[in-house]
């Protein structure tokens, strides 16, 4: 499998990913992951940049996000606004908190439990992929991930 898709004019194109986490060190590893994975990552850390982003620094593949942040919106809540403006965007929202403290997510939101591996986000980005109804594996590399 291969983490590279093609346009329709036969040009390569890299997967992007907005990753959205305050604590400076944990923004940087989530971006080396995705890297890993085949994505090229952007991090900011809140969801009032990320919003900006969102609109200005797209089209976004996959949206990977913190709950518990600074700023005006938690990242629940950012997670439900970009589900509104970005139908087919995969969110993943990523927290140390157990599952049932979180608000109610939107449809297609998935949760990942900090602290995780490279291998559990790369199976919850294929899960996700397919909960859209994407085919399975069109965004994993199986480098490191094996």
């Amino acid at each position: 499998m291969t983490s590279i898709d093609t346009e329709t004019d036969g040009r390569a194109t890299i997967p992007l990913a907005l990753v959205v986490e305050d604590g400076d060190d944990l923004r940087y590893l989530f971006c080396a992951m995705l890297g890993e994975l085949g994505f090229a990552a952007i991090g900011v850390s809140n969801a009032d940049a990320a919003l900006v982003h969102l609109h200005t620094a797209g089209p976004f593949d996959l949206l990977l996000t913190d709950v518990n942040m600074p700023g005006t919106m938690d990242g629940s809540a950012l997670a439900a606004m970009a589900r509104r403006l970005f139908e087919r965007l995969l969110i993943i929202v990523v927290t140390a908190e157990p599952r049932q403290a979180l608000v109610e997510l939107p449809a297609n939101v998935a949760v990942l439990a900090k602290p995780f591996c490279l291998r559990e986000l790369a199976a919850e980005i294929d899960h996700s992929k397919i909960r859209q109804g994407g085919a399975r594996g069109s965004f994993i590399c199986g480098r490191g991930v094996e």
